[in-house]
């Protein structure tokens, strides 16, 4: 059995132990897609809408999955539904989509749209295809050229070569130097960025203080919310404001069929910040990861659930300059112990933007368009329940339509206010989801009391 097949295998054994964890069951689509196993991952996509028919990552999943096996219909149908959702992947699919139908005006425009919302989502193979490759891809290609011309080859044809075959087991997580975005660029979640600063920003400003106080620089901070409120954006914000190393953790590179190598894993990852600090370490998804024990019927699987609260048991004796941010959408999936005081030590309540936070978003979103003095206040008011993500889909509805009508009368026509409120009627369906699903979890006495006290907080 191939490596890759094993990690497969790995992830086929922990669904078997906890059949319900859908976060799990996502990334084990997401492999099997990444795999070639397309017929497999179309029924592991299918089972994820069953559970969760609104999903919008298992939508996506199941509409690249008809695209790579050429039923470009079912694609079509299944992007279709996802309507205006502000996603450049969904835009990106959808260029691929009408590329292959021979609309290469279309493919031009829903490529550009994924490079407004995203611009770290450039296609390189795409780009070319569409013949908007840049000049640097280009002068990239003429230096490889030059190399396969002009040096000499490494060694002689008949030397002998042994080739160095990497371990895929080992973890491979994401490292970014400093990522190219701080707080300035996250718009509310005023509460989060004083805690991230303390924790982070501060105590390399003065140590000399946070020493007397006797308070370490790191630690640890569960974020979570519903879906589309920024955990992930302000994770990578707080390394970018205290320019700190980023390292993001995929719970499919840490899982394992070895005995004890997803344990290993996850120790090195903590390594790899521990070498980098100062260091935030994100676990994105972390409920696939940390699950409720009670629920996982084998050892294996128990075992990593473990060891990562021994590393998160050692943050502050032996991870200096190291945060630890984990982020959830279902925080009742979490084991007790994972979220107890000393471990991750804070539990941040990443709610939908207020009036205030909503009016930041909205200006930030817009800043780079063109615009008629909106009424950011009014806007924001009108917007009560939409999520961040639900903000940014609305500017890109209303600069879809503006564009259209500048095209038809040959001049730039800039977004009003008017324009913005009328494109707002649509409620949040996500948040709508969310909240049925922490109604279902009080009544089933599975929110955390802490977590929940928050969330009632909120709804007032």
């Amino acid at each position: 059995m191939g490596l890759r097949n094993e990690s497969l295998e790995a992830l086929r054994k922990a669904l078997n132990v906890s059949p319900d964890n859908q976060p799990l069951r996502k990334i084990f689509a997401r492999k099997l897609f990444d795999d070639g196993q397309f017929s497999e991952a179309e029924t592991e996509f299918k089972a994820l809408l069953a559970a969760t028919p609104r999903d919008i990552d298992a939508r996506l999943g199941l509409a690249s999955t008809y695209f790579r096996q050429g039923r470009n219909s079912a694609a079509e149908v299944v992007v279709e539904s996802l309507g205006d959702e502000n996603d450049a992947r969904i835009f990106l699919l959808r260029a691929r989509l009408l590329q292959r139908a021979g609309d290469h005006e279309g493919a031009v425009s829903a490529y550009q749209a994924a490079l407004r919302i995203d611009s770290t989502s450039r296609d390189p193979l795409l780009a070319e295809e569409l013949g908007l490759a840049t000049s640097a891809t280009l002068s990239r290609k003429v230096r490889a050229v030059r190399l396969e011309i002009d040096e000499d080859p490494p060694f002689d044809e008949d030397t002998d070569v042994e080739l160095e075959v990497e371990d895929s087991e080992t973890i491979e997580a994401t490292l970014i130097d400093i990522p190219p975005l701080d707080f300035e660029d996250v718009g509310g979640l005023e509460q989060i960025k004083d805690e991230i600063r303390m924790r982070l920003v501060l105590p390399m400003v003065h140590p000399e203080l946070f020493l007397a106080y006797k308070r370490p620089l790191g630690g640890g901070l569960l974020l979570y919310g519903p879906p589309g409120c920024g955990k992930t954006h302000i994770a990578r914000a707080a390394a970018g404001e205290a320019g700190a190393r980023f390292i993001s953790v995929e719970v499919r590179d840490i899982l394992s069929i070895w005995l004890g190598r997803s344990e290993e894993n996850l120790h090195g990852a903590f390594e790899q910040a521990r070498e980098n600090a100062p260091c935030v370490l994100f676990f994105d998804e972390v409920d696939a990861l940390a699950g409720h024990r009670t629920l996982l019927r084998r050892s294996p699987a128990r075992r990593v659930v473990s060891t990562l609260l021994c590393e998160l048991d050692a943050l502050r004796a032996h991870n200096p300059g190291v945060l630890v941010l984990a982020a959830t959408s279902t925080p009742w999936q979490l084991d007790p112990a994972f979220i107890r005081a000393g471990r991750l030590d804070r539990h941040i309540f990443v709610a939908p933007p207020d009036d205030d936070a909503r009016g930041e978003i909205l200006k930030m979103t817009l800043r780079t368009l063109p615009c008629d003095s909106i009424d950011l206040e009014r806007v924001a008011r009108a917007t009560t329940g939409y999520t961040g993500a639900d903000l940014r889909a609305l500017v890109e509805r209303v600069s879809d339509q503006r564009l259209r009508q500048s095209l038809r009368q040959g001049r730039p026509l800039p977004i009003t206010t008017d324009a913005l409120l009328a494109a707002s009627s649509r409620p949040s369906v996500a948040l709508r989801d969310w909240f049925a699903q922490v109604e279902r979890a009080a009544g089933a006495n599975e929110l955390p009391a802490g977590l929940e006290e928050a969330i009632h907080r909120y709804l007032g």
